[in-house]
């Protein structure tokens, strides 16, 4: 496990570069960073990939979509809890 977190910390400061460098999106001034991600945000193609990712899994393959080639590194998984859900245990 220590050699694949080695492994995608080396690779996430190259992509920052390579973000920078080679980038459209706006998403380069963040190295490419996209930020929390939920459901009906990005394209489907992306989102196929990324939500059968593992926390901490780097895609294996470039992603093809109708933006480009992307490489996703999912860093962290972050569960979200439904309003109704919360109302209902914290606001009564």
């Amino acid at each position: 496990m220590r050699q694949a977190t080695s492994r995608s910390a080396r690779f996430s400061k190259r992509h920052t570069v390579e973000a920078l460098a080679l980038s459209d999106c706006p998403s380069k001034e963040n190295g490419g960073d996209l930020g929390q991600i939920g459901k009906g945000q990005t394209v489907s193609e992306f989102e196929n990939v990324l939500f059968r990712m593992q926390e901490g899994e780097l895609s294996c393959t470039p992603v093809d979509s109708r933006y480009g080639y992307h490489i996703i590194n999912l860093s962290r998984l972050q569960t979200v809890l439904p309003v109704a859900w919360l109302y209902m245990n914290f606001c009564r």
